[in-house]
This record gives structure tokens, sequence and C-alpha cells, in this order.
């Protein structure tokens, strides 16, 4: 009976190890990340992140990738029209990555709207949209981090001209339809 008595909180202290052990969520490694990543790139040039994935493949350290983001805000609801036409010109950008010859995992490009992910938006401050940021490999984004869409605008040749000056990474950009410069207007998002 005293047998009985010790070895059942042995036992319980025991499962409760295990469970938190494998219970636990894993954290990817930085291969496993970079080789999801590519996977997801080769299926879809501009990879959709919400809250959780954001955290997992942007805001992760270490990093040998830089991610380039545009966090817009596409629902009807939003009235963003301007995003629209900026999706477009970026998705031109990530095409144009993904099937150039140089395509490699040192660069990747998504996206991330504003109902998948406003409590992003708000740590990092952003009260319109679109915005498009750099995350580098190394390191925090720094000012020119983020494209100045009021002073160049965010036409495909433009963000791939950013792209280049700030991953020294040189795509290959092909001009589509949607290869017009347009005017640098934001849409404003609710508080």
């Amino acid at each position: 009976m005293e047998f009985g008595r010790v070895i059942s909180p042995i036992w319980l202290l025991l499962l409760y190890v295990v469970i938190g052990i494998y219970g636990a969520k894993k954290e990817l490694t930085l291969g496993e990340r970079a080789g999801q990543l590519t996977d997801m790139a080769t299926k879809k040039p501009i990879l959709t992140l919400n809250a959780e994935k954001f955290k997992q493949y942007v805001k992760a350290t270490p990093r040998n990738y830089s991610m380039i983001v545009m966090f817009t805000a596409l629902a009807t609801n939003r009235q963003c029209g301007i995003c629209r036409h900026a999706s477009d010109e970026y998705q031109l950008v990530g095409n144009s990555w993904r099937y150039s010859p140089t395509f490699s995992n040192k660069l990747f490009f998504s996206m991330l709207d504003f109902d998948e992910g406003s409590d992003i938006f708000q740590q990092l401050q952003l009260n319109s949209a679109p915005v498009f940021m750099h995350f580098p490999a190394r390191g925090r984004p720094k000012k020119m981090d983020t494209l100045d869409i009021q002073r160049v605008g965010f036409s495909s040749e433009n963000i791939a001209r950013w792209v280049a000056e700030r991953t020294e990474i040189q795509i290959l950009w092909v001009a589509g339809a949607g290869g017009a410069a347009l005017d640098g207007r934001r849409s404003s998002l609710p508080s």
C-alpha cells in the first residue's frame, strides 16, 4: 500500500514531463524553415501569411534569407482599391523572381492581409496599406527597408529595383499589362 502511494506521484510527474516534451510546439530549424519556404514558393511565388506564419518565417531567427512582405487590406469591406493594383504589381515581381534562372532560397515574397494579422500591423505600427517591407537575412529592418511608395510609387519595375537595392539580388523583371507606374496613394486602416 505504501509503495503505491509513493509510485503514483512519481508516475504522475513523469506523465507531466512526457506530455510537456511531446505536447510542446516544435520550433523549426533554419534548414526546415528555408526548405518549407522554398517548397511553398515553387508552388506559389507570393506566400500568403497569417500572424502565426509571419512569426514563424519572418520574425524567427536565425534567418539566412530575406523576406519581402506586402502588408495589405484586400477584403472589399476595407475599401482599399489601391491595394488590388499594388497586389497585381507585386505579383508580377514575385512571378518574375520565381521563374528567373537565378531563383534561390535567399529571397522570398509574401503577403499579409490586415484581416489575417491585425496584431502584426499593430506591432509594426502600420495604419495604412499597402506597405512593402524588407526583412533582411540578418538584423532588423531599417527605414530604407520600407518602400517609399509616396515618392516612387509601386510599379513592378520600381518594386524590383527597390528589392535589388535592399538585397543585392537582381530580378529579371518581366513587364506585364500592369507594369505602368502608379501613384503612391494609400488607404487608411481602421484603428
